[in-house]
């Protein structure tokens, strides 16, 4: 994943600040993953409703495939950081 060095660089952004941005940036990823794959699910229908040659249904489908293993990917990072930052947040408040 990459982050911006305009955020890292930051002064006063320690290793705590650092987990938030990086657990900030994973969700917005998952989030516009998840929105992306939705709109290619809409699109699909669309094809299927009206008759699309099958070379643009098969593309739709390889693309569609592509997001999906994209957006299980950006889902598990995603929830092993927000449990990682939770830890981190109950520690310090113990």
């Amino acid at each position: 994943m990459e982050t911006t060095n305009i955020v890292t660089d930051a002064p006063n952004v320690g290793e705590h600040g650092q987990t938030k941005i990086d657990y900030y940036d994973l969700k917005l990823k998952y989030k516009n993953l998840k929105n992306e794959v939705g709109m290619l699910e809409k699109k699909k229908k669309i094809y299927e409703k009206h008759n699309v040659p099958t070379e643009d249904k098969e593309m739709l489908d390889n693309e569609i495939t592509t997001k999906q293993n994209e957006l299980q990917q950006a889902k598990t990072m995603y929830k092993e950081k927000k449990s990682q930052r939770m830890k981190e947040i109950f520690h310090r408040s113990a």
